[in-house]
């Protein structure tokens, strides 16, 4: 089965897609198809200039949201004590976003690591590895490279609610 899957910039409204399946399959695909497809996403761009949305800067929602959980003065990134009331899916969100804050849009499996032994988050490379697997067949993070990891559009929205939920008193 292949799959589309749309990525829309909030803030600039860029789309881009991907097409997700096995190489044969894509390969199958016919030139109508691929028409098909170009003249939806078309529709979808054309729909998406024609609707208003009123934001803030992401950047400045994004670390209102994150200064209870993370110290990213010294452009590195120090989890304060409410990171450790987030799952290990929500860490490694908070890690992902931190580090695009940062400016680095992709981060390899040993980098996420090293954060985890640096700021005395005891998970293990094993279990960070399956959760992220999860949270790229969730669509949260997308995986760009070998051990390569970016978090997606969709993930990006999902950690700071988590982030909104704790800050609110909920648990993640």
């Amino acid at each position: 089965m292949v799959r589309v899957k749309i990525l829309v910039d909030p803030t600039t409204r860029k789309m881009t897609y991907e097409l997700e399946g096995r190489h044969d399959e894509i390969l199958q695909l016919s030139n109508d198809a691929f028409t098909k497809l170009n003249r939806k996403i078309g529709d979808l761009s054309k729909s998406l200039e024609k609707t208003q949305i009123e934001t803030k800067p992401s950047a400045v929602v994004t670390i209102s949201v994150i200064q209870d959980f993370a110290d990213l003065s010294e452009k590195r990134i120090q989890l304060g004590p409410a990171a450790r009331k987030l799952s290990i899916r929500g860490t490694l969100g908070l890690i992902l976003l931190c580090s695009k804050i940062l400016g680095k849009e992709t981060v390899t499996s040993k980098d996420i690591q090293e954060i985890l032994i640096e700021n005395g988050i005891p998970y293990s490379l094993t279990s960070s590895l399956a959760r992220l697997s999860e949270m790229t067949r969730d669509g949260l993070v997308m995986r760009v490279g070998a051990s390569t990891y970016k978090l997606s559009i969709f993930g990006e929205s999902w950690i700071k609610d988590e982030l909104e939920k704790i800050k609110g008193g909920e648990s993640a």
